[in-house]
């Protein structure tokens, strides 16, 4: 009789456990904030000097070259980090696309 009642309250207590799952599952949707964690790059510190980047194209009737320094610490940072943008909620790609693009340039 003692296992029957115990087999008893363990199905009571399982469906009571399943139900209140469900039933906050809805809950902890709604306290999710609409938020978007966007990628950024974090410069590495103590990387040696690398060469200038140069490009070299035609113009008129010659070619022509730019020279630009590059940080190795932000090329290195920019190497490792987070490429995507992390969403929690619902938010239209209207308003999370521009802080996206924004963030590989700042």
């Amino acid at each position: 009789m003692a296992e029957r009642h115990d087999r008893a309250l363990a199905v009571i207590a399982g469906a009571m456990l399943a139900l209140m799952a469900a039933g906050t599952a809805g809950c902890v949707a709604g306290l999710v904030n609409n938020e978007v964690i966007y990628p950024g790059i974090t410069p590495v510190s103590g990387m040696p000097p690398i060469a200038d980047a140069v490009f070299v194209f035609p113009f008129q009737d010659g070619t022509a070259s730019i020279a630009a320094p590059v940080d190795s610490g932000v090329l290195a940072g920019a190497r490792q980090a987070e490429k995507s943008a992390h969403m929690y909620g619902e938010i239209p790609e209207e308003e999370w696309l521009p802080g996206y693009y924004l963030s590989s340039i700042s």
